[in-house]
């Protein structure tokens, strides 16, 4: 995810992070054999560079590739990976935010070619990333033309199986989402309140084929109620799209499970309002979905934990929604595709004044999923055979 206003500073020894291009929205890639390359993507075994520090260099840091060759530039202005490396620095570029920087070394700056030049231009800029969660552009996926993308549509499915084995968790872009509906609800609840449920945790279900749809009352009358209804068959058909190369990767016939193709959908606005000490209004938990979508606005609060029980941020990136599986997806692909315990805090009340807005949708297999069996010592659980038509 993208670093904070003093990332500067928090650029240490031994951070993984990857650099994307401001103009051309694609990432800094390498191969194993040492070429350097631009990516739509990102994943920590191409795209993820770790940091050394170099304190005899003055802020200085050399980037080191996942089999242990560096990011070198040649005379030439060429880049590749070699064992010894070029030093490079990350400087804020006057008239953007810190989090907008350029790369540059003795020779000139790095740009989205990628080579390196003398002069600092528009292609010279890079968001900078930690690179633990893949990124993973679906343009080619949600795009209706065909084969015309066939290639890349390969690339970003095998991306998004892969992340959903690994990490369980993975931001996706370019997603043809409309935005209209979380930017006017950003708006409002920003600045008042819904629905009063508890201090730390306030929560509206916008939309659910459990009942009839009708706009919440604190939608502005000004605005059609369209725009919500088109805001969540936008998530249906994404979260669809995204089913269906998930299924591709499972033994069994899709049309065995239970509404696979037409799954329970309900999508909810929640809000969190700012604490004065540190507050979970979701705790610790795992959905039971087939998979879940979120969209979030630029206050970070969701956490996910991994296999080894360490809690990681997944805070926003711009024009990104995350992508996580469910209990449900993880017994269906007997257990290919891995669900993650994960939590949600609210903002401190000394960093921010005003509330956390994000708009989950649940992609299920029915309405009374799960179907719980007694289990040893009084636990619950439920199976496989639920999950199959």
């Amino acid at each position: 995810p993208r670093l904070s206003d003093t990332m500067l500073a928090e650029v240490s020894d031994g951070d993984l992070i990857c650099f994307c291009s401001q103009s051309s929205r694609r990432f800094l890639s390498y191969e194993q054999t040492g070429g350097i390359t631009m990516s739509m993507h990102t994943h920590a075994k191409s795209e993820g560079f770790k940091v050394s520090e170099q304190s005899d260099c003055d802020g200085g840091i050399l980037l080191q590739a996942n089999n242990g060759l560096l990011l070198s530039v040649t005379d030439e202005g060429k880049l590749e990976l070699t064992p010894s490396g070029t030093i490079f620095w990350l400087t804020p570029c006057e008239g953007y935010s810190s989090t907008t920087l350029s790369l540059q070394c003795e020779s000139g700056f790095l740009n989205n070619t990628p080579t390196c030049e003398e002069d600092c231009t528009e292609d010279s800029l890079w968001n900078v990333y930690e690179s633990y969660l893949p990124v993973v552009d679906i343009s080619c996926l949600v795009d209706t033309s065909g084969t015309k993308y066939q290639k890349e549509q390969k690339v970003a499915a095998d991306r998004i199986r892969e992340a959903m084995e690994i990490q369980g968790f993975a931001y996706v872009r370019n997603h043809g989402l409309p935005l209209e509906m979380q930017e006017i609800t950003n708006t409002i609840l920003k600045n008042q309140s819904f629905t009063e449920l508890g201090g730390d945790l306030q929560d509206y279900i916008l939309v659910s084929p459990s009942k009839p749809f009708q706009p919440p009352h604190w939608w502005p009358k000004d605005k059609p109620a369209e725009i919500i209804t088109n805001f969540y068959q936008g998530l249906k058909d994404l979260g669809r799209q995204v089913m269906k190369v998930l299924a591709e990767g499972i033994d069994r016939e899709e049309t065995a499970w239970c509404n696979y193709k037409d799954p329970y959908c309900f999508m909810r606005a929640m809000r969190y309002p700012p604490q004065r000490s540190a507050t979970y209004g979701v705790p610790e938990h795992m959905d039971r979905s087939w998979i879940t979508i979120l969209v979030q606005d630029d206050i970070s609060g969701l956490k996910y934990k991994t296999k080894e029980g360490a809690w990681v941020d997944v805070p926003p990136i711009a024009d990104t929604v995350v992508l996580n599986v469910g209990d449900a997806m993880q017994l269906l692909s007997d257990e290919r595709y891995q669900s993650h315990a994960h939590r949600a805090r609210n903002p401190d009340m000394e960093e921010h004044d005003v509330p956390r807005i994000t708009f989950p949708m649940f992609f299920e297999p029915e309405e009374e999923w799960p179907t719980y069996t007694k289990g040893k010592a009084g636990a619950y659980r439920f199976v496989v055979t639920d999950l199959l038509a």
